[in-house]
């Protein structure tokens, strides 16, 4: 995982679990993890930015609490939607 302050949020600028270790729990903990972090910095937010064709990945961060905030056309080499979400603090 790899966090990036900004004004009033951390952006998660990537979040990354090994195969193997999926689903038990461990990206779950590091959004913890995340959290704890932007309120000790008294952030408002905490926000990630993910393909619109993850749905995994979007699943994943609605589950815990995310909230679609915007998109971001051709934000990719290939022409692909970005979904921009946050979580308020």
């Amino acid at each position: 995982m790899s966090l990036v302050e900004r004004n009033h949020e951390i952006e998660i600028e990537w979040l990354a679990v090994y195969k193997d270790y999926q689903n038990k729990g461990v990206g779950s903990n590091l959004l913890h993890y995340a959290i704890s972090i932007a309120k000790n910095k008294n952030k408002k937010f905490l926000a990630v930015r993910t393909s619109s064709r993850n749905k995994k990945a979007l699943r994943f961060y609605r589950k815990l609490g995310f909230q679609k905030f915007g998109f971001i056309a051709d934000a990719y080499s290939w022409g692909e939607t970005q979904v921009v979400l946050k979580k308020r603090i």
